[in-house]
């Protein structure tokens, strides 16, 4: 019974590229340099709902001026606070629970 079947094979996705930076860096702006905090980078989000995860445009800006396309890592975390996947929670650091913020009036 079970060889009457017809076996398919399984959808496969295509192998994620290798975090480099370094290939995908779109402009350097150096008179940029020193704007920003050196251990801080902007994230530029397309935040509309047409494109898929995979697909949705993501920048970032680094801290000597460098815009670059985020990595993989980059993607899945920011991905994930704008179009949070159902059962996947975020970790919430420990400077912004309850017991450690106080109130200014």
């Amino acid at each position: 019974m079970l060889t009457a079947q017809k076996l398919q094979m399984p959808p496969v996705m295509n192998k994620r590229p290798l975090d480099d930076p370094l290939g995908s860096v779109i402009k350097r702006n150096p008179e940029l340099c020193g704007i920003l905090p050196a251990n801080q980078k902007l994230a530029f989000v397309d935040i509309g709902l047409d494109s898929s995860p995979r697909r949705r445009l993501i920048l970032i800006r680094e801290a000597d001026g460098t815009l670059r396309h985020a990595t993989a890592s980059e993607r899945d975390r920011l991905n994930q606070i704008f179009f949070p996947l159902p059962g996947r929670r975020l970790r919430t650091p420990m400077l912004f629970r309850d017991g450690n913020l106080e109130v200014f009036e």
